[in-house]
């Protein structure tokens, strides 16, 4: 084993175009997007604006998983550099396939739930569609991670079509360990790419030594803190903030509402809530739902529910249906007293 510092740089890499997927395989999700988009600006009232948000963050998480594959560095390692220069580039070809097809898959999925919640497509048919692609999705996914196990990491086990040991061959292997932060993340200031093949398992990651590894790192670790607070901040802020006062109900929250008693065509208390197949645009966390959802009937209804498993007041104005309740039956029911006084002007 030799200190001495190799580097082999394969210069015919830009040249092998046909080694790679072209960007444009993404043109037909963003071209979904942006129709979904016009169709939603056109529908404000109805679009679910969160999964408006989601539909392009989505593609551009995948479309830099895309770029990950397919601008990371050639782990020439471990071997005859040709052959691994030849399983690496197949193994990565089968990978960026598989991230085009789940992000057509993902962008009609939500192009169908978008579609829905402006009521252009009817639950029956959502509800097909829906299942269909997760069942697609979830086939394909199994057959990428038994794919990957088979072939291992950059490919390292797809035969090669040759015979005998081609004497002139280079052959590369080189210990890396001092480029590993605590045998796991990659940080290798003398190393220009930002991709590389990650050391164990499957797939790839960042050189956290370069400027873009750094942001990357930061972005990621924004992007858990800020799921975890929206998570504690949603189940906060579920509970119900119910006041009634001059003739007017108000609803504060994230879906605050005002109900005028003059706008209540229909008031009753349900021993429980209608079957809800789809949320909308709202949070389910365990028993709490807030927002709008679909109920099995396809109806649209919007919900301040704190423990679906309890009674509700339903109420019906000229515009929507809406289901409320407490965790305390008992609140539920005074709740129940309290607006039917109100309808009939006591």
């Amino acid at each position: 084993m030799t200190k001495e510092k190799v580097v082999v740089v394969d210069i015919k890499a830009k040249t092998r175009g046909y080694e790679k997927l072209s960007n444009w395989y993404f043109a037909p999700p963003i071209l979904l997007f942006l129709t979904v988009l016009l169709m939603g600006l056109r529908n404000a009232k109805e679009i679910d604006a969160m999964g408006l948000i989601i539909f392009p963050f989505t593609i551009i998480v995948m479309f830099f998983s895309f770029l990950s594959i397919n601008k990371s560095k050639q782990n020439l390692n471990g071997g005859n550099v040709e052959d691994i220069r030849f399983q690496n580039m197949k193994f990565r070809r089968v990978n960026g396939i598989f991230i085009v097809i789940i992000t057509y898959a993902i962008s009609i999925l939500f192009t169908v739930m978008n579609l829905s919640s402006m009521n252009l497509i009817s639950s029956r048919k959502e509800s097909i569609i829906i299942g269909s692609i997760i069942i697609f999705t979830i086939i394909l996914s199994l057959a990428l991670m038994i794919y990957s196990y088979k072939v291992g990491q950059g490919g390292k086990n797809i035969p090669l079509k040759k015979d005998g040991q081609d004497k002139e061959a280079l052959i590369i292997n080189r210990e890396d360990d001092d480029n590993y932060l605590w045998g796991m993340i990659y940080y290798n200031p003398e190393d220009p790419a930002l991709f590389v093949e990650k050391r164990a398992g499957v797939g790839w990651t960042i050189n956290v030594a370069r400027p873009m590894g750094k942001i990357a790192m930061a972005l990621t670790a924004l992007l858990i803190v800020g799921s975890l607070g929206m998570v504690i901040y949603t189940s906060t802020s579920m509970k119900v903030n119910l006041q009634v006062k001059e003739q007017v109900v108000t609803i504060k929250g994230m879906y605050s509402e005002d109900i005028n008693s003059e706008d209540i065509v229909e008031l009753t208390f349900e021993k429980s809530l209608p079957p809800i197949t789809m949320k909308q645009n709202g949070g389910a966390i365990g028993d709490k739902k807030v927002g709008y959802f679909k109920t099995k009937a396809g109806e649209k209804v919007k919900l301040f529910i704190e423990d679906d498993k309890n009674p509700v007041v339903k109420i019906v104005t000229k515009e929507k249906i809406i289901y409320i309740n407490y965790e305390e039956i008992s609140k539920t029911e005074e709740l129940f007293n309290e607006l039917k006084d109100l309808q009939e002007g006591k």
